[in-house]
């Protein structure tokens, strides 16, 4: 009788009698027996690993099903001519207990939503999923939206019917923006408290009125806030894996560094704000191990200025000659005070006009004082439309844009052309018909929130 030893014990025996002719078994008929229970084992253990394998590789696939399902519940993340919005979402494992919800109510209406479930996985993605179902059917039902009683029925439906007395429970804050009204009307389940700036006074608030969490005890009562809003406000909204990232020695972000942050940061467009947060948290956690790591949502929402996209048009014509650039020079910053733009986004602006009024004036007109150059500009507060025509007889080049555009520096006016590629968010050059070239610029307009209130 020899074992079949593995690891931590024994999986079975082999056992041996009656051996031919009566003889008795010897030394070398254990070895033998040794040598093919080992055997044995490897082929036991390589059957069992591949098992486990196939078992993981299954549940891999299951989980990053989930994952792809999970992530068709998050909303499209699309700024309009009211809200200027950007989202990050990060799970920890394949999926997350992070929530969060952006639901148009109308043009001029908004209502979101950022949760968390104090779990990670499968159970709180879950639960998670549950919410998402529970505010789309009351959404559908066409009540008017009032976030107290959707708060309530959440708690209901979560206590009663999916978490059902079980270790969970979820952090949630609503809101509901009404332009029309000038209001938003919220209400914090537990959650992280959000930070709104207010243009008018220059303040940051913290947003925490609203009740207990969520999902544990049936029947808490929750009481909705209302603040008033303006163009040019800031709400942002995150789970607690900011909050609570841990450096190297342990120490954690906290609320008040977050804050800070968010201050400091108001002078980003929302897009900005949100990748360099991101980025932030990412440096002050360097080093720690993933096990350390949260779900991480953040939500940056901008209340657009009304008139923002309201279009005004200047039209300038310059001599073909460089002492012409003056000129340009004044118009253009006439322009850019008039509008508030911030200062970086201001130089690069002039040097993409320049660039291009520049190529017209040297290599289309040959600095020939009796034609000239037209600058068209179309502007609002969100962004720079400049149209740049010459007269230059040069081949038909029909129409390119930025990304099919290969630049040269080497020939006449590539360099100038580099830059203006670089430095623009969009541009198209083209032939025009009865001759001369169209050279329309896109630029995207940043203003200083905190020196000018907008």
């Amino acid at each position: 009788a020899v074992p079949i030893l593995i690891e931590n014990g024994s999986s079975g025996v082999i056992l041996i009698f009656n051996k031919e002719a009566g003889r008795d078994f010897t030394i070398n008929d254990s070895h033998i027996i040794e040598m093919i229970c080992q055997f044995t084992t490897v082929a036991l253990e390589n059957s069992r690993l591949l098992k486990e394998s196939l078992d993981r590789q299954k549940m891999q696939q299951e989980l990053e099903l989930a994952r792809e399902v999970q992530t068709t519940f998050l909303p499209e993340v699309e700024s309009s001519e009211q809200f200027d919005i950007a989202a990050t979402y990060i799970p920890a494992l394949q999926i997350s207990g992070d929530y969060y919800d952006l639901i148009p109510m109308g043009k001029n209406r908004l209502l979101f939503l950022m949760g968390d479930v104090t779990n990670k996985g499968a159970p709180a993605a879950l639960v998670m999923t549950s919410v998402y179902s529970i505010v789309r059917a009351y959404i559908h039902s066409g009540e008017a939206v009032n976030v107290t009683d959707l708060m309530s029925r959440l708690n209901d439906i979560l206590c009663n019917d999916v978490i059902k007395g079980r270790d969970m429970f979820i952090t949630l804050f609503i809101a509901y923006i009404d332009l029309d009204a000038g209001m938003m009307e919220y209400c914090n389940g537990g959650h992280c408290p959000p930070f709104y700036y207010r243009s008018t006074t220059k303040e940051t608030i913290r947003l925490r009125q609203g009740g207990a969490l969520v999902g544990q005890f049936a029947g808490l009562p929750y009481r909705a806030t209302k603040i008033k809003i303006n163009e040019n406000d800031r709400i942002f909204s995150y789970t607690d894996g900011i909050i609570e990232a841990e450096d190297l020695s342990g120490q954690l972000y906290g609320l008040d560094r977050l804050e800070q942050f968010f201050k400091d940061g108001l002078m980003l467009d929302a897009t900005r704000f949100n990748r360099v947060v991101k980025e932030e948290v990412d440096r002050f956690s360097e080093g720690v191990g993933a096990d350390k790591w949260d779900d991480f949502t953040t939500l940056v929402i901008d209340i657009k200025d009304p008139a923002a996209s309201v279009d005004t048009v200047f039209d300038f014509e310059y001599e073909s000659c460089l002492t012409s650039l003056e000129k340009m020079y004044c118009d253009l910053e006439k322009v850019i005070e008039q509008f508030q733009v911030e200062q970086t986004t201001a130089n690069h602006l002039m040097v993409v006009i320049s660039e291009a009024i520049t190529n017209s004036i040297i290599h289309a007109h040959k600095q020939d004082k009796g034609i000239t150059v037209k600058l068209k500009l179309t502007i609002n507060k969100n962004r720079v439309l400049a149209d740049i025509t010459d007269e230059g007889k040069r081949e038909s080049i029909g129409e390119l844009g930025k990304k099919d555009l290969k630049v040269d520096p080497s020939v006449e006016g590539g360099r100038g052309i580099g830059i203006i590629k670089k430095l623009s968010d969009d541009f198209t050059i083209k032939s025009l018909p009865e001759g001369g070239t169209l050279l329309s610029i896109e630029m995207k307009l940043k203003h200083n929130r905190l020196s000018t209130g907008g």
